[in-house]
């Protein structure tokens, strides 16, 4: 069984470690430079000096290359990260999208049943108002009043429609100005 282990990244300023190497190695550069001459008499003890000089700039140089790979390594990590984060949030709106296409059909049967029913009321609403005008009519009542209930209804379906956001739901070439009267008076409900 092998277990996985997780190395915390250490906070480490980069930037400041290679300008730091890189001022380093101005320094010792020149001090070569300056060195270099005097080893070349023969003199031991300059020949020393430049040796340590040459072995602080390998190891500078050292350091530079190290800050570079891990400045390569830190920005990767960074990488991995944010490829680890977007795959989350992938899978987590794959989950809610499939939750919510689950509640797809239960939605829609309602939308379904509430249709049927207004149909159905709408139906009856015909009815009646076509046996009303007919009456009317019989009793010599030229009234247009029963013609607008239609205009009346399909306000005030755009009406709640758009109470409950669905502005687009329906086209319906309905100008709103105000809000419509409801179609029956709260008294008479």
């Amino acid at each position: 069984m092998s277990t996985a282990t997780t190395t915390k990244t250490p906070d480490i300023d980069i930037e400041a470690l290679t300008s730091e190497a890189q001022a380093r190695l101005v320094e010792l550069r020149e001090q070569r430079r300056r060195l270099s001459l005097d080893a070349l008499s023969g003199d031991a003890q300059q020949q020393q000096a430049l040796a340590d000089v040459e072995s602080q700039i390998a190891a500078a140089e050292r350091q530079l290359e190290q800050a570079g790979l891990a400045s390569e390594e830190q920005a990767r990590r960074q990488r991995e990260a944010e490829e680890e984060a977007a795959q989350t949030a992938r899978e987590q709106a794959e989950r809610r999208s499939a939750k919510l296409r689950g509640q797809l059909p239960k939605s829609l049967t309602a939308i379904d049943d509430a249709m049927a029913t207004l149909a159905s009321a709408l139906a009856a609403h015909e009815d009646l108002t076509r046996r009303l005008a007919e009456d009317l009519r019989a009793a010599g009542d030229d009234r247009p009043g029963v013609a607008l209930e239609r205009r009346r209804i399909e306000l005030a379906l755009a009406y709640h429609l758009g109470r409950a956001g669905q502005h687009r739901a329906i086209e319906l070439d309905l100008p709103m100005r105000g809000q419509p009267e409801p179609l029956v008076a709260p008294a008479q409900k």
